[in-house]
């Protein structure tokens, strides 16, 4: 069950035309991965969901506060109405990106770490084909994560929101402190997991072997994890990266949205063309032999049906001092008539 919700949650969210649907379907997802390492009952799979737990609480803060400044700046969380907004919103960008890297399990950041122990759990107690859906989940997590970060702050800046400014202090402030709060979990995972490790290996009946914690140093039946020099060489990579690609000269070309060739054609409106617009429709294809997820028609009957109790248990309670007297009173009918076997 959850590694099916981790991976129903992720087409879902990849899928989703809005800002925030997309990130209230990622949640729906990455408890899907909390639900799988409940589901092992080892040391090593409470350890992948405690941590994933208190992960995805501080990044799922950051994403929400980075698409509340969005919605604040230009009033609207639809994809096809947004883009380019890096070059109006950079500290929004920035500690948005942060907390996108690590829920996408890249690393060096805290979402790679969580992945590990939670895989390092399935092996050990041979659940491989969970394994695989979860990671397949993974893999679609990775491309509405991109998507997320394309659509709302990369491509061309729409007209729309040609005035928007960046986000107040208010928005920023927490935003920083809980991209901060992943920046050191990321390269400093055993300040967690040295309080979860003991606390998790003193519960009754739970199975397989603890991992072992050594200063930074990670250690399982399968495997070792040393955050701190993960972290190292992906940063070195990329500094590598960048700085060949300064040093190269090599300056990127802009040009307009509708700087296009059309041949005798008249040329499509700027949302049209908008890069978020049917971004996965490639993919819709390529699945369309999987069942469709009617997620939000279930979630309104849902609704509709606890309204409909809501306002049955309304009508039973007036405010009127005489209704709950009967009310009382028949209850202390029913009582009587229970106690004494019936009339």
């Amino acid at each position: 069950m959850g590694a099916l919700t981790a991976l129903a949650g992720a087409v879902l969210a990849a899928f989703a035309p809005d800002y925030r649907k997309m990130l209230a379907y990622a949640s729906i997802s990455q408890v899907g991965y909390v639900l799988m390492g409940l589901g092992l009952a080892s040391i090593l799979g409470w350890t992948a969901a405690f941590y994933h737990t208190i992960h995805h609480l501080i990044f799922k803060m950051a994403l929400f506060l980075g698409a509340a400044s969005v919605v604040y700046r230009t009033g609207t969380s639809e994809f096809n109405n947004l883009g380019g907004l890096v070059k109006k919103m950079p500290w929004t960008f920035a500690f948005t990106l942060i907390a996108v890297i690590s829920f996408a399990s890249i690393p060096p950041l805290a979402g790679f770490g969580g992945k590990w122990i939670l895989y390092n759990g399935l092996v050990e107690q041979g659940w491989l084909p969970v394994m695989i859906v979860g990671m397949f989940a993974s893999v679609v997590a990775f491309l509405y994560s991109f998507r997320l970060l394309h659509g709302v702050f990369l491509g061309q800046l729409s007209p729309k929101n040609a005035h928007a400014k960046e986000a107040p202090l208010p928005l920023l402030i927490p935003q920083g402190i809980l991209a901060m709060a992943i920046m050191v979990l990321g390269f400093k995972p055993t300040i967690l997991l040295n309080f979860l490790v003991p606390t998790l290996e003193a519960i009754p009946g739970l199975s397989g072997l603890a991992p072992v914690i050594q200063g930074n140093m990670v250690f399982t039946a399968l495997g070792t994890w040393n955050a701190w020099m993960v972290g190292l060489m992906v940063m070195g990579f990329f500094g590598f990266a960048f700085v060949f690609f300064w040093i190269s000269g090599h300056k990127p070309k802009y040009v307009g949205q509708l700087d296009l060739g059309f041949a005798g054609e008249m040329p499509p409106s700027a949302d049209e063309i908008h890069y978020s617009n049917n971004f996965f429709r490639p993919y819709a294809r390529a699945l369309s032999f999987l069942p469709k997820i009617h997620a939000e028609r279930i979630f309104r009957g849902t609704t509709k049906t606890f309204n409909m109790l809501g306002d049955g248990v309304r009508a039973l309670f007036t405010g009127d001092g005489r209704t709950y007297l009967a009310h009382s009173l028949i209850f202390l009918l029913l009582l009587f008539v229970f106690l004494n076997g019936g009339l």
